[in-house]
């Protein structure tokens, strides 16, 4: 009896073949570690792949060897492996590389001057979409395009370590059995990720989106008496962002680095209760 028909689908009443090949890892280990073989070498005398070999191994908690801690001898069989097998070992590049000669001054003034390997080279595609707006490049397929743009990154957690502040605040969220969620995505206009959004629940009768603004990079007129262009751009989208949570029945907490540093549990318990400013 068949296992497949003609469309390639399993017929009903047939075995599938199991998933994996039961292999005897005895055997295995003792080829491996004993015998010195390489999983290659086990691999073709099983009639599975290397990988199949190497992750037996690894599912049963040994780890493969490092080349670097081989002894000369091992190096020496396996070499002697690949040669019987008729494989030739990966040969170094010898070729003439751009910065081949060039002092160390010589490397790094080659890039001080903004200098590139391809300058003016002959015959090396020139990009068509240079200067050109999204709209240009995409035309009917920019809406859509944005929309999977904007998906990705709203599963992408920025940035990947939590700040100083951000861990205090998670710390004292913890000690006052607050539940939250860190980098939830806000669906606004301008949407993005949050640092705390605190839910409705015991003493919070309205949810929070909780930002921890850093004095620097949020400009803060406390400590930055003149503001350059990079700041004032952030304080003009905290603006923005803050007022679309106001839109979307959300309570808008932003809280700066100079505060947080020295706040107490207290001060932060009396702040979330009754989201009063400081």
């Amino acid at each position: 009896m068949k296992d497949r028909n003609e469309k390639g689908q399993f017929v009903v009443g047939s075995k599938h073949p199991p998933r994996k090949k039961k292999l005897d890892l005895n055997i295995i280990v003792k080829r491996y570690f004993k015998d010195v073989e390489s999983t290659q070498s086990i691999a073709d005398k099983m009639n599975v792949s290397q990988k199949t070999i190497e992750n037996r191994l690894k599912e049963a908690g040994y780890k493969l060897r490092d080349r670097r801690n081989m002894t000369q001898e091992t190096k020496d069989k396996i070499r002697n492996t690949l040669i019987e097998r008729k494989i030739e070992p990966t040969k170094k590049y010898k070729g003439n590389a751009w910065n081949k000669g060039l002092t160390k001054e010589d490397y790094l003034n080659h890039y001080k001057n903004g200098e590139v390997w391809n300058k003016n080279k002959v015959g090396l595609q020139i990009s068509n979409k240079k200067g050109k707006k999204f709209e240009e490049i995409y035309g009917n397929r920019t809406k859509g395009i944005k929309e999977l743009i904007k998906i990705a990154r709203s599963k992408q957690i920025f940035p990947l370590q939590d700040t100083g502040i951000e861990l205090k605040i998670k710390s004292f969220l913890d000690q006052l059995n607050i539940k939250y969620e860190q980098h939830k995505v806000i669906q606004i206009k301008h949407f993005y990720q949050c640092d705390f959004f605190i839910p409705i629940q015991d003493r919070i009768s309205k949810a929070i989106v909780l930002e921890c603004d850093g004095c620097f990079w949020h400009g803060c007129p406390c400590l930055n008496k003149e503001l350059n262009k990079h700041q004032k751009k952030q304080i003009c989208k905290d603006n923005k962002r803050s007022k679309e949570v106001k839109g979307k029945n959300y309570k808008s907490l932003r809280l700066w680095e100079h505060d947080i540093i020295p706040m107490t549990l207290e001060q932060f318990r009396l702040i979330i209760n009754d989201n009063r400013s400081l």
